[in-house]
């Protein structure tokens, strides 16, 4: 069973030393238009040992899973927020929305109608689900802009990051446990041009991207350790942190690292809205989803 990451992810508590920076504007749950939508690394929601491409259509609350029968589960401007909350390798299907705090888990508790809803976060909270402690339970967590602040269900609060700051956690030491990481874009200040720049707590950090990168950390080696990566829309170009660009994709692709056919190695992955395809770097093509649907299989941030 490939272990859920994430996603967010993606994504460990004591108070701890918030990294420095500034300010790059990454837009939070509470923006409908352009959601901060942090999608983990586990995506089988059969329990087949097969990650499946999957999308959500907020305009239903439809989740649609290629060769999989639909399910409805969320409403407008809910955020999803996929793992394993139960711990039996299958994904389950959830939503934070943003307007009450709540999470909402399809499937599980079967006191509930189709599943169980709790309170954990507030608006302007972004969803940062990932199994934090190693126990291949995916753990409810948000990481609050505002405050800096990363709330993980049952453990104390705590501060890493700032407001700008995208969210990136993944298991970048190989420790089996996801790790609290942030990714700050360049910015410019009256002196310096600054690159952009990885804090994973514990871990020296790392310059790697630019301004309008999207981060896309996965493992693209095989090796069990999150790499750290990004998508240059600009140029339709992925980098590795330590390797050579790939050119797959354009200014409109959606990224994903994506394990397209389960093998432990996450995938260049592109979602085009515009024309309902899926394409998985040297590998295959297809035609699931329609405009306006959110991709939620592979990890991007």
């Amino acid at each position: 069973m490939k272990k859920v990451l994430v996603l967010i992810a993606v994504v460990g508590l004591v108070a701890w030393a918030m990294a420095p920076g500034t300010q790059a504007g990454l837009k939070t749950a509470s923006s409908s238009a352009s959601v901060a939508q942090l999608i983990i690394d586990g995506d089988d929601y059969n329990g087949d040992g097969t990650p499946d491409i999957a999308i959500f259509r907020e305009s239903n609350g439809g989740w649609y899973t290629n060769g999989q029968a639909n399910v409805f589960w969320g409403m407008t401007d809910d955020v999803p927020a996929s793992g394993d909350f139960t711990g039996d390798g299958t994904t389950n299907r959830v939503v934070f929305r943003p307007s009450s705090g709540r999470w909402w888990i399809h499937g599980v508790y079967p006191g509930w109608p189709g599943g169980r809803a709790y309170y954990w976060g507030r608006t302007d909270d972004i969803p940062v689900p990932a199994d934090y402690n190693g126990d291949f339970y995916t753990d409810t967590a948000v990481w609050r802009p505002s405050t800096a602040q990363w709330w993980i269900k049952g453990q104390a609060p705590v501060y890493f990051g700032k407001d700008g700051d995208a969210p990136v956690p993944g298991d970048y030491d190989g420790d089996g446990s996801a790790d609290i990481a942030i990714f700050r874009p360049a910015h410019v200040d009256p002196h310096f041009t600054y690159d952009g720049r990885w804090w994973v707590r514990g871990l020296t950090t790392v310059w790697f991207g630019t301004t309008g990168d999207k981060a896309v950390p996965g493992d693209y080696n095989g090796d069990g350790t999150t790499q750290m990566a990004v998508f240059r829309p600009s140029y339709g170009r992925w980098y590795i942190n330590g390797e050579g660009y790939v050119t797959f994709g354009s200014s409109d692709s959606v990224p994903r690292a994506f394990d397209y056919d389960g093998d432990g190695t996450a995938d260049r992955t592109v979602f085009n809205p515009s024309s309902s395809q899926w394409i998985i770097y040297q590998k295959t093509t297809i035609s699931f989803g329609q405009t306006g649907d959110q991709a939620v299989s592979g990890t991007a941030y």
